[in-house]
């Protein structure tokens, strides 16, 4: 914070993001090249203060003394000037797109090349030394001196922010009103015939009896607007927001968008709709539950929010329409048409029939795709973050590089899918079935992306032969999951839960397994190859038959486990805790043994030949012949019982 006494001081290029300078005297006090982002100098005295090049964006000016103020080039994008003192200030080629000047004094004040897009100049001051283009000049005089019928035919008032002007019977024939706003502006009678009105916010204006032949009013916002009498005769309006506005029976609308305009504003169960032409569209929020849209032409409509629960789009054409938060639950999407990148942001598809339907890199975040029917469908590198896909239906389906980071998938289904390179990082996948499902990883443009599980809750999933070949399931829950002979070679599992998990005939082969959870596990004639087991817990696991030729079991917890038959040779298990272990017919040829725990260990049959006992632990050993650890290296050196 800055005191009443720091006014000579200089604060150029300093960071002051967010400060509040509320009341504070700040004369003449230097901001060049500062950061003053949403900071608010509310009542401040900035008499003299110099802001060039500053950035200045949703800044507070409100009742400020800026007289005399420089504020050259500086970015005032959306910044407050309500009652602000600007006398003699310099605002030279600023940008203050979106401010509000709104009862602001600009006597004298340097507006010139200052970019003044969509700024409010209502009941603000301007005198004969204001220094200002011709075009806000002209701008001022429509919001601050209301006279009805001006003439205002071929002017430029693109992005001009009009609102609550009063156009009445103005002559608008051809103007450029691109962008402008003229929210609740009175343009009773007006004609604004050939005029540039795309994506102008008309919200709640008047236009009463307007002539708006051959007018561009593409993306416009005709919410709450009187359209009672209005001539729209071979408008554009493609993308209009008819929301809420009124017509009557003088109002002239071609077919088209008088129907865009009963489903936006009627509400009707069931209607018919086959076959038509809806395309662009503005259907946001319409009621269309039940409605029949089979083979209906909605190329680039907009449905955001739209009510389409138990609709028929079969066979509809769909590509660029926007279902944004669109209530779609048991829709019937079979063999529709979609674009890439279709948009289903937090749509509510519950029960959806998308049965082989393609949605390439859609975008489902957030959706709530319960119970959703999607076999055989494609949705590759479609984003699915965060939705909601408890019970659905994925068999066959193409889902390669598709991220389902934090999704809820318990117990869908993607049997048989492709789920290459897929994302399920932090996804609930709790009793999810993956039967033969294909998750390796996949190249393109030359990067291996390989499918992640990292955190993911696989709790009681089935996946039973699916194909996780270099997978990463870091710190995955796999707790009683069922992976009967999956591929998971050079998979990733470190630190993960595998307790209780089913992981017979699964090959392991190289797998990262480092501190993993294996307690009670059952991996019989598992593929243990070349693992890295460091510290990995293996306690009450089966084993039987298992191979684990040349596998790092280093200080890994081996309690109880049932190695019956296993190929241990030239494994490492150097301090690993063997205590009552059943290593019957087991093959520890040449493996390494060094300060291990075999302390009550079951060794019938057991193949030690050439295998290390340096140190190890072979109290109270169960089964065993003399000849048997003699064949041993460094047998000798053993810990054994007193005979």
């Amino acid at each position: 914070m800055l005191g009443e006494n720091s006014q000579p001081f200089s604060y150029k290029g300093q960071d002051f993001a967010g400060t509040n300078f509320d009341h504070q005297n700040l004369r003449g006090a230097d901001f060049t090249g500062a950061n003053l982002d949403e900071a608010t100098f509310v009542k401040a005295n900035l008499q003299g203060a110099i802001f060039d090049k500053a950035s200045l964006k949703k800044v507070s000016f409100q009742e400020a003394n800026l007289t005399g103020a420089m504020i050259q080039f500086a970015d005032l994008e959306e910044a407050y000037f309500f009652e602000a003192d600007l006398n003699k200030a310099n605002l030279y080629s600023s940008n203050l797109r979106s401010a509000s000047l709104r009862r602001s004094n600009l006597h004298g004040t340097d507006l010139r090349e200052t970019i003044l897009a969509k700024v409010n100049l209502s009941d603000s001051q301007i005198n004969n030394d204001t220094l200002i283009d011709e075009k806000w000049k002209l701008v001022w005089e429509i919001v601050n001196k209301p006279i009805a019928g001006r003439d205002l035919s071929q002017y430029d008032l693109a992005e001009a922010n009009l609102i609550e002007a009063c156009l009445q019977n103005a002559n608008l024939v051809g103007t450029n009103l691109q962008g402008a706003i003229l929210e609740t502006a009175n343009l009773e009678a007006a004609n604004l015939t050939g005029t540039d009105l795309q994506g102008v916010n008309l919200k709640g204006a008047n236009l009463w009896e307007a002539i708006l032949e051959n007018a561009n009013l593409t993306q416009a916002n005709l919410r709450d607007t009187n359209l009672c009498g209005a001539d729209f005769t071979n408008a554009l309006l493609e993308g209009v927001d008819f929301k809420h506005s009124q017509i009557s029976v003088e109002t002239q609308l071609n077919e088209k968008w008088k129907l865009v305009w009963q489903l936006v504003n009627k509400i009707v169960e069931g209607r018919d709709l086959s076959k038509f032409d809806l395309r662009l569209a503005n259907l946001s929020e319409a009621h269309l539950n039940k409605a029949n849209l089979s083979e209906a032409n909605l190329e680039g409509a907009i449905l955001k929010s739209a009510y389409l629960q138990q609709a028929n789009l079969w066979g509809a054409k769909l590509q660029g329409a926007n279902f944004e938060k669109a209530n779609l639950e048991e829709v019937n999407f079979q063999e529709a048409d979609f674009d890439k990148q279709a948009d289903f942001q937090e749509a509510i598809l519950q029960k959806a029939d998308l049965l082989e339907v393609t949605l390439e890199e859609a975008n489902l975040q957030g959706a709530n795709l319960q119970d959703a029917h999607l076999k055989v469908a494609n949705l590759q590198k479609a984003n699915l973050q965060g939705a909601n896909l408890q019970h659905a239906y994925f068999r066959g389906a193409r889902l390669q590089e598709a991220n389902f980071q934090e999704a809820n998938l318990e117990k869908a289904i993607f049997q048989e899918a492709d789920l290459r390179g897929a994302n399920f990082k932090k996804a609930n996948l709790k009793q999810t079935t993956f039967i033969g499902a294909d998750l390796t990883d996949i190249t393109e443009s030359h990067e291996v992306i390989v499918t992640n599980f990292e955190e993911a809750n696989l709790e009681r999933a089935d996946l039973s032969c699916a194909k996780l070949k270099r997978a990463n399931l870091q710190k995955a829950n796999l707790y009683k999951a069922n992976l009967k002979a999956a591929d998971l070679e050079a998979a990733d599992l470190r630190f993960s839960n595998l307790s209780e998990a089913d992981l017979l005939d699964a090959n392991l082969r190289v797998a990262f397994l480092r501190e993993a959870n294996f307690f009670r596990a059952d991996l019989h004639r598992a593929d243990l190859q070349v693992a890295y087991l460091y510290r990995a817990n293996l306690q009450s696991a089966k084993l039987v038959g298992a191979n684990l030729q040349r596998a790092d079991l280093q200080k890994s917890n081996l309690k109880l486990a049932n190695f019956t038959s296993a190929n241990l040779q030239f494994s490492d298990l150097y301090r690993a805790d063997l205590e009552a272990a059943n290593l019957k017919e087991a093959d520890l040829q040449n493996a390494h043994l060094e300060g291990a725990n075999l302390y009550r260990a079951n060794l019938e049959g057991t193949n030690l030949k050439d295998a290390n006992l340096d140190i190890a632990d072979l109290s109270q050993i169960k089964n065993f012949t003399e000849e048997q650890i003699q064949s041993a290296q460094n047998w000798e050196r053993a810990r054994r019982d007193i005979q």
